[in-house]
């Protein structure tokens, strides 16, 4: 299973990190969805292991597939160019870094703005009709989770959870929660962040670190590996990655960096709502996966390059 092939990649599972060109200002949507497939555990010891372009030639009718192992190839081969830490990126004259092609997304998805929610589910049902195992079984173990007001209130992880145990989905590895709300105000964006970043409790930090087992931040064994959020005032996507290495903070990742000006790179995750409350972030979409898939994979101890 994906959980089981997660578990075995090793002790800690790292990942570098690129940022995404943006020229039309209509790409947000898919770099966002990259950047959060990128970040997941499960997902990306899949797609090394069995769906790279040198272990699995998609068909010409598979263009998302494609599309994403040409990204993937690119942005790993800048990764392994940089060879940086965070801190040592941070210091680096700005537009330093080449910035990673967006054109093979636009090619597969198609030109215009669109909707991440709605790539991840063509991503799930162009995996579902592969000839590629694995990839079938990817698509398998995503479930998108919709969710929108209740009684006028902000939905909340809780809420999530009572709807994919209804549906018998509580073992699912991938789940992707699909936030539909109205326009809030900056104080709302703040408020509706508050209920879905990782509570990051400090002691149940220090016994994932003695037992490599993570905290659980949506039922007993899922946690949040991207929030991505949408700027409405703009029409614009950022999103919030969990860094492996230290579980407590993220990296902010916006292709139009302008429309979040002095917006730190690597920050907390209790940081999270505030600065959601400064630039009106809204919270759009919320992947999980289960820890249990990933706790193994979570930390290798003596390592200092906190790259993920």
């Amino acid at each position: 299973s994906l959980v089981r092939r997660a578990s075995q990649v090793g002790p800690r599972m790292s990942f570098a990190h690129r940022d995404f060109e943006n020229p039309e200002a209509e790409t947000c949507w898919l770099s966002c969805l990259f950047q959060s497939l990128w970040h997941s555990v499960i997902f990306h010891t899949a797609f090394e292991e069995q769906l790279t372009s040198s272990k699995f030639a998609a068909c010409s009718e598979e263009r998302i597939l494609q599309a994403l192992q040409q990204t993937w190839e690119e942005y790993k081969v800048q990764g392994d160019e940089v060879g940086l830490s965070m801190t040592q990126k941070a210091e680096l004259p700005e537009g330093h870094e080449r910035l990673v092609s967006s054109d093979e997304l636009v090619e597969a998805f198609g030109e215009g703005y669109g909707d991440m929610s709605e790539a991840l589910a063509m991503m799930v049902e162009e995996f579902s009709q592969s000839e590629n195992h694995c990839a079938q079984l990817v698509a398998e173990q995503i479930v998108l989770v919709p969710l929108t007001m209740i009684d006028d209130v902000f939905p909340t992880p809780d809420h999530a959870w009572k709807l994919v145990e209804e549906w018998g989905a509580g073992k699912t590895p991938l789940l992707a929660v699909d936030l539909s709300l109205p326009r809030p105000s900056k104080e709302g964006s703040k408020c509706l962040a508050e209920l879905w970043v990782p509570r990051c409790d400090l002691a149940a930090l220090d016994a994932w670190e003695s037992t490599l087992r993570a905290p659980s931040d949506m039922g007993p064994d899922h946690r949040l590996v991207s929030l991505v959020c949408f700027m409405h005032g703009t029409q614009h996507y950022v999103a919030f990655c969990r860094r492996q290495s230290d579980p407590a903070k993220c990296v902010f990742f916006n292709d139009l960096p302008s429309l979040t000006s002095g917006a730190e790179k690597v920050l907390k995750w209790t940081e999270v709502p505030e600065m959601c409350g400064r630039f009106n972030l809204t919270p759009r979409l919320a992947l999980y996966e289960t820890a249990s898939g990933t706790a193994a994979a979570a930390r290798e101890p003596g390592s200092d390059d906190p790259l993920s």
